[in-house]
C-alpha cells in the first residue's frame, strides 16, 4: 500500500459523506487522475467495506486479469508453439513492478488490464472485419480510469486510419470506433470541466512543465528500468522487422508512443517504475515476437536453444532484481512504502483523536494523515492545492517528478494549525531538535521556504507528542492555538 492510494480513499470518503468528490469540503481541485477508480472505491466505501484491503484485492484481481489478456493477445497475433505463447507472460508475472502495483492500492493494474483488453479486442477486429468495434468502448472506460487511456485510443484511431490508407480498414469502423469512445469520454469531460473548472487535472500542473531537463528526466527513467529490469532482452525487438505485420505494428506504436509520453512528461516520482506497468505487457510481447523472429531465422534446434539460452540467463535476472534484492530502495518498494505508510496512518489516527475539527494541516505526503485525520490540509506539493499546483517555476525537470513545486509564504499565510517537515518526523527521542537537521540536503521547495522564513519562527512552535509505544510525533504548532 501506498500512500499516494490514501488521496483517492479521501476524495471517495467525502463523495460518501456528501462534501462532493473533493480533497477539501469546499474545495474544488481535481489532485486525482483515477476517476473511475475513485467511484469504484466509493461505491465499495458506502457499502460498509474498508478502501484499503478492497483496494489491493481489486488490484490483485486486475493484475490477474492481465496476465490472462497477455496470453490471449499472444495467442491471437502469430499461433505458435504453446511454451512461447507464455513467455511475455512469464516475465510479466516475474516483474516486481508489476507485482508491487498490484497490491499498491491505486489503479496501476485495473488501468493496465483495460488497456490489455481494449487492444485484445482490437486486434479481435482486425481479424474479424465485420465485428462491432467494442475497443473504442474499453479505451473510453480506460480513459475514465487514467487520462493516459486517450492516448491509447488515440495510437488505436491512427492505427485504423492508417489500415484503411492501405486498404485494409473499413471507413464505417472508423467513425463507429469515434462515435463509441466520445459518448463516454466526451459527458465525463465536460462534467468534470464544469465542475473543477481546467481543462486537465490540478496534478498535471503540479507536475509537468516544458524543457530539456525534463524530457531527460523521462528519459533516465525509462532507462534506469532498463538496466535494472533486464533490458537487453529488449534487443531482439528490432528482430520483428523481419516480421512486421498488422499485429505486432501495433503493439510496437502503441510502445513507443507511451515511451514518449513518459519521457514528456519527465516520468514519475514514486518507486517500482508506476508509469511504465501499462506498457510492460506490450514490451514483453514485442520481446517474446522477437525471439520467435530469432527462431525462424535459424534452424528450429538452433533456434529453440537461443530462446532457452535467453530464458535462462533473462528470467532469473528479473526474478532476482524483482524478489531478492533488499539493499536498493527502488528495487525493495514494498516494505519501504508498507513502513511509510505505517507510520502516516499512526499519526492520522492520532490526529483524529486529539485534533479539532476546525484545525488544519500542513504537510507532505498528503495521503494517509489527511484521510484518517480527515483535518482540513494543504498539501504543499501542490497536487491538491489549486494555488500551487498552477503556479509558475522555472527549471522544472531538474528535481523528482512531482516533488518540484512549493510555496512557503503562502502556506504561512493560510495559518494552518499544525506543520509537519522532514517527511514527517516520528522518533524514539523526544528531544529532537529541527536546527539540527540537514535540511539543504533532502527538505523540498515549501519546507525549506517555511524553515527560513522569519514569520515561521514567530508564529509556530516546535511541539513533541507521544504516539504510544516509545514513539513521539514531531511538528510545529501554531502559538495563538496552543
Amino acid at each position: 500500500m501506498v500512500d499516494d492510494a490514501f488521496t483517492s480513499f479521501r476524495y471517495a470518503q467525502n463523495l460518501v459523506d456528501g462534501h462532493g468528490l473533493v480533497y477539501n469540503p469546499g474545495e474544488r481541485v481535481e489532485g486525482y487522475t483515477n476517476f473511475l477508480w475513485t467511484l469504484i472505491i466509493t461505491c465499495f466505501m458506502k457499502a460498509g467495506f474498508q478502501p484499503e484491503g478492497l483496494s489491493q484485492v481489486l488490484g490483485v484481481i486486475s493484475g490477474v486479469i492481465g496476465i490472462v489478456l497477455t496470453f490471449l493477445v499472444s495467442s491471437k497475433i502469430a499461433p505458435k508453439d504453446k511454451f512461447l505463447n507464455l513467455l511475455a507472460c512469464l516475465f510479466l508475472a516475474a516483474n516486481t513492478c508489476y507485482a508491487v502495483w498490484a497490491i499498491a492500492g491505486l489503479e496501476t493494474t485495473f488501468f493496465t488490464a483495460l488497456i490489455l483488453g481494449g487492444a485484445t479486442r482490437y486486434i479481435f477486429e482486425l481479424q474479424n472485419k465485420e465485428r462491432i468495434p467494442l475497443s473504442s468502448v474499453i479505451f473510453g472506460i480506460a480513459s475514465l480510469t487514467r487520462p493516459e487511456g486517450l492516448l491509447f485510443f488515440g495510437v488505436t484511431l491512427i492505427h485504423q486510419i492508417t489500415l484503411l490508407l492501405l486498404k485494409k480498414g473499413s471507413p464505417k469502423n472508423i467513425f463507429l470506433s469515434i462515435g463509441l469512445f466520445s459518448s463516454i469520454f466526451l459527458p465525463y469531460y465536460i462534467w468534470r470541466y464544469a465542475y473543477y473548472g481546467w481543462p486537465f487535472p490540478n496534478t498535471f500542473y503540479a507536475k509537468v512543465g516544458t524543457g530539456t531537463d525534463q524530457y531527460l528526466r523521462g528519459f533516465k527513467y525509462i532507462k534506469t528500468f532498463l538496466f535494472q529490469f533486464s533490458g537487453w532482452i529488449f534487443l531482439t525487438i528490432p528482430l520483428l522487422i523481419r516480421r512486421i505485420n498488422t499485429y505486432s505494428s501495433y503493439l510496437l506504436t502503441i510502445t513507443l508512443s507511451y515511451l514518449l509520453y513518459v519521457i514528456y512528461i519527465g516520468g514519475d516520482g514514486l518507486s517500482a517504475y508506476r508509469f511504465l506497468v501499462p506498457v510492460l505487457p506490450f514490451l514483453y510481447l514485442l520481446f517474446q515476437e522477437g525471439l520467435v523472429s530469432l527462431c525462424e531465422f535459424f534452424s528450429r534446434k538452433k533456434g529453440l536453444v537461443i530462446v532457452l539460452t535467453t530464458i535462462a540467463i533473462g528470467f532469473p535476472w528479473t526474478l532476482k532484481n524483482s524478489f531478492f534484492d533488499t539493499t536498493a530502495t527502488e528495487l525493495n518498494p514494498v516494505n519501504l512504502e508498507a513502513k511509510y505508510v505505517e507510520v502516516y496512518t499512526m499519526v492520522g489516527k492520532w490526529l483524529a483523536k486529539n485534533a479539532s475539527f476546525d484545525e488544519s494541516v500542513a504537510l507532505i505526503p498528503a495521503g494517509a494523515i489527511p484521510y484518517y485525520s480527515k483535518l482540513r490540509t494543504i498539501d504543499m506539493l501542490g497536487l491538491n492545492d489549486l494555488y500551487i499546483g498552477h503556479m509558475e517555476m522555472k527549471g522544472m525537470g531538474k528535481g523528482i517528478a512531482g516533488h518540484e513545486k512549493g510555496d512557503g509564504k503562502y502556506i504561512l499565510s493560510r495559518k494552518p494549525t499544525y506543520i509537519f517537515l522532514g517527511n514527517i518526523i516520528v522518533t524514539s527521542n523526544p528531544e529532537l531538535d529541527f536546527a539540527t537537521l540537514p535540511w539543504n540536503t533532502y527538505a523540498l521547495k515549501s519546507e525549506i521556504e517555511i524553515w527560513y522564513d522569519p514569520i515561521f519562527q514567530q508564529m509556530y512552535q516546535q511541539v513533541a507528542s507521544h504516539l504510544g509505544g516509545g514513539w513521539y510525533l514531531h511538528y510545529f504548532r501554531l502559538k495563538e492555538t496552543s
